[in-house]
């Protein structure tokens, strides 16, 4: 059986190799070739947790791979309508990833069918990671590198590729609609639900 691709041990082991940029094009052209449309959503870590320090965001919004998840498969939902690519939508994710029951709270939450897990060596959650990553690497530096500015040029179309952020005003805007209290406020024995899953009382792990 071939070894599943990673995209972190993909940098490591050819980061200097020769053909670095070209297998990266190569591996993106592939994508391309059976993507329809890319969707993303990321979350400002140094914005959430010092929300979360101050309000029960975690506990009556979500943990941020929850957040980020659902807010991407809105996006595709978005872009279904838009599209006009009627029929059900299926979302699938990488099994065993931590905060995996949170998401899947969060899912039912808006709206939306569970996502299903599938195991990493699934050709289409490879593809995911090395979109992902290269997503990541640019919130984090602000760097463009080569891959991802071919990939978005394989998608063209501004409706193919829809990025999305949890930055501090889109996470204060959060606060306002659910209108959380701030932490001191609460009673000291209190517990927190989603109404879709209201005997499940929700904890704060995120510091």
């Amino acid at each position: 059986m071939p070894e599943v691709f990673h995209m972190t041990d993909f940098e490591y082991r050819f980061k200097n190799h020769p053909r670095h940029w070209d297998i990266l094009r190569e591996l993106i052209d592939v994508i391309s070739r059976y993507a329809l449309a890319s969707f993303s959503n990321t979350v400002n870590m140094e914005a959430y947790r010092k929300i979360n320090d101050r309000y029960p965001l975690e506990e009556m919004f979500g943990k941020p791979y929850g957040i980020s998840a659902s807010a991407a498969a809105r996006l595709a939902r978005h872009w279904q309508g838009v599209t006009n690519h009627n029929g059900e939508l299926l979302v699938l994710v990488e099994q065993g990833t931590m905060h995996e029951g949170d998401m899947i709270e969060c899912f039912l939450r808006d709206g939306l069918n569970a996502p299903i897990p599938v195991p990493k060596d699934l050709p289409a959650a490879q593809a995911a990671d090395l979109f992902s990553w290269e997503r990541a690497w640019y919130n984090n530096t602000s760097i463009r590198r080569p891959s991802l500015v071919y990939l978005k040029e394989k998608m063209p179309d501004g409706m193919r590729g829809l990025d999305g952020k949890w930055e501090k005003r889109s996470l204060d805007q959060a606060l306002r609609k659910l209108e959380m209290p701030r932490r001191e406020e609460l009673p000291e024995k209190h517990s927190i639900s989603f109404h879709t899953s209201p005997k499940k009382f929700r904890k704060r792990t995120i510091r």
